[in-house]
Order: C-alpha cells, then structure tokens, then sequence
C-alpha cells in the first residue's frame, strides 16, 4: 500500500527565512501557515537564543508539516527560496551557500543595496533569479510611478520634500523607500528641468530657490509605515501619501514574489518586474 500524501508538505514551495524572529519574518512565517502549497523548512537568526526563545511557536505551529532548521548560518539551503527582511549583516550569513548552491532570493531588507555584501547578492543574481525590493507594496509601487509622471509637469519653482514615518524601533532613519522616492524626484525633476536637484537630509535650512529635494523622518508610535511626497508652490500644495495599516499584507506580498521568482530566468528583479509596472 502506497503512503498517504500530506497536502500540507507534498509538492510545496519550501521556503526560508532569514531573520524569522523578527517582525517581518514572523509575519511572513505566520501568513505561511495559511498557504497549503508552502513550507518552511529553514529559520536563519543572527543568534542562538533567540532561535530557542522562539522555537516553542514555531513548532506549535509547524504541526504536521516537515521539519524546521534553525540555524545561525547556512551552509546548504534546504529550501527551494530564500527570503531576507532582515539586516544587511545577515547576508554573510547565508549567501556564501546560496552561492554554492544557486537559490532563488527575495530580498527586502533595508539599506542592502548600500553594504558591501549587496555585491555577493549581484553575483548570485547570475545564476539564479534575485529579487531586491525597496518597498514590496503594490500602492507604493504605484506611487513611484505617480512621482516620476508628475515631477515632469511640476513647474521648477515647485519644492519636492519626502516625509518617512515609521515606528519607534525601526533603525534607518531615513529608511530605504524614502532615499528611492528622493532619488526619483531628483532624476526626474533633473531631466524635466535640465538642473541638479540635490537631496537633503532630515532638516536642512534651505532657501526658497534652493532647489534641494528634502527627506525627513519621524520614528514614532507603533505603526508599520507611512510615506508622503509634497509638491508645494505658491498658495497650494499636493500631497501623495501612501501607508501600510497591517505588516500581513506585506508578507502575503513577499509569499507570492517567492513564487513567483523561482520560475524566473536567472537576473536582478524589482517590484516593477514582479507587477509588470514601467
């Protein structure tokens, strides 16, 4: 007699990730748990302990499912996908193998693209499909595109400031998206216009035909993530906001990305990839 399937393990999408103990892993794992045709098969944190502290919910959890590694590094992945939403350090810890052994990545961790590691994610990116993503929301990818299409028609006496808001804890300040929508503002408003349009960080006075583009940031409270860009002239103002309410939208995002990626030719991707946006 044949052995009964699991529909739980059979034929699913192994995953790993890469600090599971932290908010967005956890997030990620917990809203795994929800999909019949996924499994985590690998935990990466950047210390014992914390593995041990949060082993007892993952395995309660896992139930019926195939076991979980819990590791501190990886030395060959035994998952079909790797995801990181960790911390640029991490990546020491875990690409060497996915070198080796050449596995698809979504990673989303930010500041990634400015560390020196972000050089092991390119080479990876030659043999197997890598997605890097500043912000994995689709509202945000649309709001990059709204930046670069108004930023054509705003008049250069126009001011471009970005406000970032995030919760207490979160390190970067400003964080990742916020630099991106900076950066866009300045590349497109620069080609409109044919001028520089530097960026300034967190507060720099400015004169009113200073053309600098301004990013602030605010650490406060517990929310999951704000960002606004303010086109403002004289006597009005537009303002693009776009805020994340529930970090498990995010992390049904990253699950569907990793599906997605693995059928996926060999490359560096982004979010506009992965919602067909130009």
């Amino acid at each position: 007699m044949l052995p009964s399937k699991n529909p739980m393990t059979d034929g699913a999408l192994t995953i790993g990730i890469v600090g599971g103990t932290g908010k967005m892993g956890r997030a990620i794992f917990h809203e795994s748990l929800n999909r019949e045709d996924m499994s985590t098969s690998l935990i990466l944190a950047r210390r014992a302990d914390l593995l041990e502290a949060d082993r007892s919910f993952t395995a309660a959890d896992q139930e019926a499912r195939s076991p979980i590694q819990f590791l501190t590094t990886v030395d060959k992945p035994s998952c079909r996908v790797m995801i990181d939403f960790s911390h640029p350090s991490m990546m020491e810890r875990y690409v060497p193998a996915l070198l080796r052994s050449p596995t698809p990545l979504v990673i989303g961790t930010s500041g990634v693209r400015d560390h020196p590691g972000f050089a092991g994610i390119e080479q990876l990116s030659r043999y197997a499909p890598v997605l890097a993503a500043t912000n994995v929301s689709l509202g945000m990818s649309i709001l990059f595109h709204m930046v670069k299409e108004i930023s054509k028609l705003m008049p250069i006496s126009y001011h471009a400031e970005v406000l970032d808001i995030h919760q207490r804890t979160k390190r970067e300040a400003p964080g990742d998206t916020a630099k991106k929508l900076a950066q866009t503002l300045a590349e497109c408003r620069g080609k409109a216009h044919q001028a520089e349009f530097p960026i300034v960080m967190n507060g720099e006075s400015r004169g009113e035909g200073d053309l600098s583009i301004g990013v602030q940031a605010l650490r406060l409270g517990y929310g999951v993530g704000e960002h606004t860009v303010y086109f403002a002239g004289p006597g009005e103002r537009l303002e693009l906001t776009h805020r994340v309410f529930d970090r498990s939208i995010l992390a049904k995002t990253v699950l569907s990305a990793a599906e997605w990626i693995v059928d996926q030719a060999p490359g560096l991707y982004d979010m506009n990839d992965f919602y067909g946006i130009i």
